[in-house]
């Protein structure tokens, strides 16, 4: 979190190039902003608003914050060493859709059946 907040001036700065809506903090509807492993292992800030609840993983605010929110938008941010939880400059890189299913083949993370007409 302090990486991403040093580069891109703040949380709420974060959020806004992540495109995520920010909050005025000092409403009373507003909740802090807790940190939580999901069921994979993967960072994810999650907050709530006014009864809303969202939620942003880490390690794509880091993307936003190291690579910029034109190198980001519509693309999938992968881990090159497969530990979730490392989120380093070093260890993350956006990809479009098909590059990261294509990694992950060749990869050999999971099994790709092919249906035989």
């Amino acid at each position: 979190m302090t990486h991403i907040c040093t580069i891109t001036g703040g949380w709420n700065e974060a959020k806004r190039k992540a495109g995520i809506e920010t909050y005025d903090q000092v409403r009373a509807s507003y909740d802090h902003v807790p940190l939580y492993g999901d069921s994979n292992g993967y960072e994810r800030w999650v907050h709530t608003y006014d009864g809303e609840q969202s939620e942003v993983p880490v390690h794509r605010l880091l993307a936003v914050a190291e690579f910029g929110t034109e190198a980001v938008a519509g693309k999938q941010i992968h881990h090159k060493k497969p530990i979730p939880w490392l989120n380093t400059p070093a260890n993350v890189i956006a990809l479009t859709k098909r590059q990261h299913l294509a990694l992950h083949i060749r990869l050999a993370d999971f099994d790709v059946t092919l249906e035989e007409d």
